[in-house]
Parts: C-alpha cells; structure tokens; sequence
C-alpha cells in the first residue's frame, strides 16, 4: 500500500487545512473530505501533480444540512473519492469541466436531482429529467415528495 499512503501523506501535508478524513479504505482505495470552497483547488492539484486523469462519476447525497458531491477520480489502479460537502441551503460548486471535459453530464445531473448550481457549466439541455419536469422539483432531495410533483391527484385521492 505504498502508494495509498505516499498520497495519504501528500494531500495531509499539501492541504493540511483544507482536506479532512483521509482515508485508505483498502488497497487502491481512497476517502477524502474537502469544503465547496477548496475543492477546485484540491482537486486541480490531483489532476496535475498526482496524475488523477480519469473522472469515473460524482455522485450527489443529501446528508441533511448538507449535500455531499462525490468525484471519483482514478490515477490508474488507485480510485480517491474527493467528498465535498455543499450547504444544501445554497447548493453552489463551481464546474470541473475544465478539468475533466466528461464531467458535464454529471454535473447536470446534480443540477436536476438536487437543484445545485453548477458555476461555469455550459448551457445545455437538461440531464436525466425530461425538459418538461417542474421546476423546484428535485427528486433525489430528502425532503422531495412525488405527491408534490402532482399535488392535484393527491387531493383526488383523499376525498
């Protein structure tokens, strides 16, 4: 596991104040936490100087007063996931688009799921929900019912 611990050591002595719970899951596997406000800076620094090319996904979680935006990155056999958490009052993170060009398709998913806004993100049709769906209406928010997608057939339903 010398690689798992060279990074470990890198992203604890390099972002000593910005970067939390890193952890080496297992072999070949990575955790770290980060704020909205440092990611960008972490994880151009992963890109660029610890080789971490490949975007495999960012998966969004909405962990209550928080989201969380997981981008799993991969530097050959190593995967790190970079957890950056967002205030769910105000979900703002800026694009790594610049970084990773596949992350488009990501990012308008948690722009349609979760209602986060992704700064610097191109404008383009909407991804995965239809171009009709409700505006306010992010399904994949704790506090999200389907009843309020269609609150007249609720009413019909209890009368």
């Amino acid at each position: 596991m010398e690689k798992e611990n060279a990074l470990k050591t890198a992203l604890e002595t390099n972002f000593a104040s910005l970067v939390s719970d890193v952890k080496i899951a297992r072999p070949r596997r990575l955790w770290a936490t980060t704020s909205v406000a440092n990611f960008k800076e972490v994880i151009n620094w992963l890109n660029k100087e610890q080789g971490f090319t490949h975007l495999s996904t960012i998966t969004g979680v909405d962990s209550g007063a928080n989201f969380e935006f997981l981008y799993h990155i991969a530097n050959g056999g190593l995967m790190l996931t970079l957890k950056v958490l967002v205030p769910s009052a105000n979900p703002t993170a800026a694009t790594v688009t610049d970084i990773f060009p596949g992350a488009e398709d990501y990012e308008r998913e948690l722009v349609d799921m979760f209602g986060a806004t992704i700064t610097g993100l191109p404008p383009g049709n909407r991804y995965p929900l239809p171009d009709g769906w409700p505006e306010g209406q992010y399904p994949l928010r704790k506090s999200w019912k389907p009843a309020d997608l269609y609150p007249q057939e609720e009413n019909k339903c209890q009368k």
